[in-house]
């Protein structure tokens, strides 16, 4: 009895495993395949990587999104970044809006 409950034990976990990894599989494939762009970063100050300090990343897009939302005084908290994908697959920042429309040239970035 035992040993039919320790190998039924070791058939689920084995299966169990074998699903978790195809899932993962699967999934890093999707992403292989999707549709991919860049952000170019904004200016840093080099003196932080001179110094030891640890540097966050900071992208001109959201700088742009930032100085749009404070011209404006929107008090949006939930929106979309509407962006154009240049020919080297960079995006550029084209305008904020609430919800993304049908547009097959621009692509919507949620924040």
């Amino acid at each position: 009895m035992k040993t039919k409950m320790k190998t039924t034990l070791i058939i689920f976990n084995f299966i169990l495993l074998l699903v978790l990894t195809s899932f993962s599989a699967f999934k890093e494939e999707s992403y292989k395949k999707g549709d991919y762009f860049y952000l170019k970063l904004a200016p840093v100050d080099p003196r932080s990587l001179i110094q030891g300090d640890y540097m966050i990343l900071n992208y001109e897009i959201v700088d742009e999104l930032w100085a749009r939302l404070n011209n404006t005084k929107n008090n949006m908290k939930v929106g979309y970044i509407v962006a154009k994908i240049d020919e080297n697959k960079v995006a550029h920042f084209i305008d904020v809006v609430d919800k993304p429309f049908n547009d097959k040239n621009l692509i919507f970035i949620k924040f």
